[in-house]
């Protein structure tokens, strides 16, 4: 069954959203929706089976407003309701938003913005944990409907793994050595970014047994052209890649053997392949009293003052005593394979959240 009123939305330059949003078209068989050029060409390259609609900033409000009844988006609904509200109240029409998670993560509870989402009257979750991080952050109660999608990011990758494996093995060429992923966050209001302290530490110390990827969040700088022009001011080994504009994340998690990271939701996608992990602690938080830090109880926390023997921490670290937690929080972080678009035909089918 198909379902035409329904579309997601990518607005601006937001290409955080479209590892999230893109798997979600493409499941529905619904058009992902976009007003900037770029990203619809990222996602013609890395979901080439999502039917995309470019509209211009100008254009994009009255489109969706005229042609869609329920929008699936990352915004909150006060975001969102600045792209329609002008469209909805001419043509006497209220659009659903439909909230998504773009990734789980421990940001927000320093921050505000789990507190930002009280307005939202549907959304879909991966599972229990963001439900109780909602319910925890009032922004549970007022929801009319609520939908548990699992990883349907993991399963869209699962589906189409020999297409992104070969973009992948494109993009990068490192050695058959071990392979580091540094996938650090941006600089939030949070201050989550282990970025400026650890990046030329990383390049200088990295041994030549050793490969480093490095995955930066989209929004560590405003475009990847800036991106590359500040790693330009830094010499570059054989053994090091850079990704500055490759949405898919999982493609990329199943190619690495470490995870290297920060705040970034990416560490509880890494969950899955139950692999060494470790966390730059740039703030020096306390994790036995920030719940800020709760991911990092399933590998090692790194002190700025260790970060010259970051690669020798390492080589040497055991993950063994890791494997349960990481799959304990994985459980609780996506449960049980979901079927989704099931779920939500049922929804559409009974109006039972979009009267």
């Amino acid at each position: 069954m198909k379902l035409p009123r329904f579309a997601t939305l990518v607005s601006d330059q937001d290409r955080q959203f479209v590892d999230h949003l893109a798997p979600i078209s493409q499941n529905l068989d619904i058009p992902l929706i976009v007003n900037d050029e770029e990203i619809e060409s990222l996602i013609h390259t890395y979901y080439p089976n999502v039917k995309t609609i470019y509209k211009s900033p100008l254009e994009l409000g009255f489109y969706i407003t005229e042609n869609f009844e329920v929008i699936y988006t990352c915004l909150p609904t006060p975001l969102f309701n600045e792209v329609v509200f002008t469209a909805e109240l001419m043509l006497e029409k209220t659009l659903f938003n439909v909230w998504c998670p773009h990734g789980n993560s421990d940001k927000g509870y320093k921050g505000n913005y789990m507190e930002s989402l009280c307005n939202e009257q549907f959304a879909l979750v991966y599972g229990q944990k963001l439900i109780n991080f909602l319910i925890e952050k009032g922004s549970f109660d007022q929801l009319k409907g609520l939908i548990t999608t699992g990883n349907y990011r993991l399963k869209h990758y699962k589906e189409n793994k020999t297409f992104y494996q070969k973009k992948l093995r494109k993009l990068i060429k490192l050695n058959n050595n071990k392979t580091i992923l540094y996938a650090p966050t941006w600089k939030d209001n949070e201050r989550s970014s282990s970025f400026d302290g650890a990046f030329k530490l990383l390049l200088e110390k990295l041994p030549d047994h050793l490969n480093l990827l490095i995955k930066p969040h989209p929004n560590l700088f405003s475009s990847p052209e800036l991106f590359e022009l500040f790693v330009c001011q830094f010499p570059m080994k054989k053994n090091v890649a850079i990704l500055p504009d490759f949405p898919p994340v999982y493609p990329v998690l199943d190619f690495v053997d470490v995870y290297l990271g920060d705040m970034s939701s990416v560490g509880y996608d890494f969950l899955t392949y139950r692999k060494p992990m470790f966390f730059l602690n740039t703030n020096k938080r306390n994790p036995h009293e920030d719940k800020g830090l709760y991911l990092t109880q399933c590998g090692i926390l790194i002190e700025p003052e260790d970060y010259d023997n970051i690669f020798s921490i390492i080589e040497n670290t055991d993950p063994t005593p890791f494997e349960k937690i990481q799959a304990k929080l994985y459980d609780q972080v996506f449960g049980e394979e979901e079927n989704f678009k099931e779920k939500v035909i049922k929804a559409y089918e009974k109006k039972l959240q979009y009267s």
